[in-house]
């Protein structure tokens, strides 16, 4: 295994080489663990989250965000207004890919849109404070994506689920249905 005391070696991509991508519009996508996150990378997709007295499932859809198995990715997660707890929980999340900013309650409309202006990426990912996300959403999103530069819009299934977790209406099985 890897020894934890032994510092990570260092990209071999200079400096210039790097500012010459980005002039000429070259997105680096490194595959980063969280905890070698670099704020001045751009992430591959931006998922954006607002949420209003939503500390019920709130913490199962930040869970869901940190279990993708795309880690290059941002959360903005934009808390209008809340008086459960929901701002608190957000904020105790340490995950440094997770970016939280509260606004007065003005709506789920306004309070996107304030979020959106905080998106890096090009690529956004919608996800409701109520809602979850299959672990392989954002890379199976992003790489159609990426092979696809003529969509401009993706959605994705959906299951209703009820009590006790069990599926009321499911998705297709393949991407084929």
């Amino acid at each position: 295994g890897e020894n934890p005391a032994q510092p990570r070696p260092r990209s071999r991509r200079t400096r210039r080489a790097k500012e010459r991508d980005r002039a000429e519009g070259k997105r680096r996508i490194p595959k980063i663990p969280s905890d070698a996150y670099d704020s001045r990378v751009v992430p591959h997709v931006s998922v954006l989250l607002a949420v209003r007295n939503g500390l019920p499932h709130l913490s199962d859809a930040v869970a869901s965000i940190l279990a993708q198995t795309c880690p290059d990715w941002e959360l903005i997660a934009v808390d209008d207004g809340s008086r459960d707890g929901s701002l608190a929980f957000l904020r105790s999340v340490t995950d440094p890919r997770v970016t939280v900013t509260a606004v007065t309650p003005r709506g789920l409309t306004k309070a996107l849109n304030h979020g959106l202006e905080a998106c890096r990426s090009p690529l956004i990912a919608r996800l409701d404070a109520d809602d979850t996300m299959r672990a392989d959403r954002l890379e199976r999103q992003c790489a159609y994506m990426d092979t696809h530069p003529e969509v401009g819009l993706l959605g994705s299934a959906a299951f209703e689920v009820g009590r006790g977790g069990r599926a009321l209406v499911a998705p297709p099985e393949t991407d084929a249905e």
